[in-house]
């Protein structure tokens, strides 16, 4: 497993670095990029197989009312009211 990621980073290092935006050549200016992308998405799933793997709870525990991500509020929105 860890070999996989050993070689997704060598291969993206080697991707990004070369990667050119500007360049006037097909290789690095379109097909790099998007290797680049494609080993972004690798990387992502191969850290969903080890948390898968390895067993870790990747569920957000919720205590309390209202979102933990916005502070825990009421959810009104703020949207509107009487004047």
């Amino acid at each position: 497993m860890f070999r996989t990621l050993l070689i997704l980073f060598l291969a993206g290092f080697a991707a990004f670095r070369f990667t050119d935006i500007s360049g006037a050549s097909t290789l690095t200016s379109v097909i790099l990029p998007l290797f680049d992308t494609l080993i972004l998405i690798g990387l992502t799933l191969w850290l969903v197989a080890y948390f898968q793997n390895r067993g870790i709870d990747q569920n957000v525990p919720h205590s309390g009312s209202g979102s933990w991500w916005l502070g825990g509020g009421d959810g009104d929105g703020g949207g509107g009211g009487s004047c």
